[in-house]
């Protein structure tokens, strides 16, 4: 049986262009890792774990590793800069632009965290867009042309935010919520909730008048699912905020 061959293994950093990965596999011995950038070589066991150097520059590397018994291979690398992309957040949207300063395409793919992902190829310039829930969410980008992987966490805004959230509170069956301050002035209008029971009742309860930065609780009668609701009208537009609550 012919003795086992040496071989080198690499591979890129998910998280860093400039980085490589790299470790020698031969029968028990010592070898030689020099990385083709003017570093000093490292002199490693065959048996260690894969070693981490960062390049300082993109651009073509000579990666060889030679054997105490005289064996040595080795791999042309090509290091790479990932493309210049730019993760936005947006009023319920993620946006994603590959800078106009870009010398090409980018062939990527992303995950998008409230929608499905997409392979598509964006010119430089060129951007595209997901629906996304507010709050501040994880958009993973991998550049299929390198493998590089980028994660960016953005905040996505909800333009109602503008007109005062809805926070709930929850003590047994009796829930309390309160609009928070408006990012600016609403004169004029009027805010009332709707508890999701009032068809329960005969007759049907009306809805309940919210004061601005109070309080207001309801106590449920039966265990099950409710949407909690503020809304309000003003100038022939409804603005709402609702929050589904349940109750045992």
């Amino acid at each position: 049986m012919a003795p086992p061959q040496p071989r080198l293994s690499w591979r890129t950093d998910p998280t860093d262009p400039l980085a490589v990965w790299a470790c020698w596999f031969d029968p028990p011995s010592h070898y030689t890792l020099n990385w083709g950038d003017n570093t000093p070589p490292q002199h490693l066991p065959s048996w260690s774990d894969p070693v981490k150097h960062t390049y300082p520059a993109p651009g073509q590397y000579l990666l060889s590793a030679t054997a105490d018994t005289g064996q040595t291979t080795s791999h042309m690398l090509q290091v790479t800069q990932p493309p210049p992309l730019a993760v936005t957040g947006l009023d319920l949207t993620a946006r994603v632009q590959l800078d106009p300063s870009a010398t090409q395409p980018a062939h990527i793919k992303i995950a998008w965290p409230d929608w499905d992902a997409q392979t598509l190829h964006l010119s430089p310039g060129e951007h595209v867009e997901a629906p996304t829930m507010p709050g501040a969410r994880r958009i993973t980008i991998t550049d299929l042309t390198t493998s590089q992987i980028m994660s960016r966490r953005i905040p996505v805004t909800d333009p109602q935010d503008t007109y005062g959230a809805l926070e709930v509170e929850t003590d047994g069956r009796t829930i309390s919520v309160k609009r928070t301050k408006p990012t600016q002035p609403d004169p004029g209008r009027t805010w009332h909730v709707y508890w999701g029971d009032e068809h329960l009742t005969v007759p049907w309860a009306h809805p309940t008048p919210l004061p601005d930065g109070a309080w207001l609780s309801h106590t449920y009668e039966r265990a099950g699912t409710y949407y909690v609701e503020a809304a309000s009208l003003y100038k022939g537009l409804a603005y709402t905020r609702a929050r589904q609550v349940v109750i045992r």
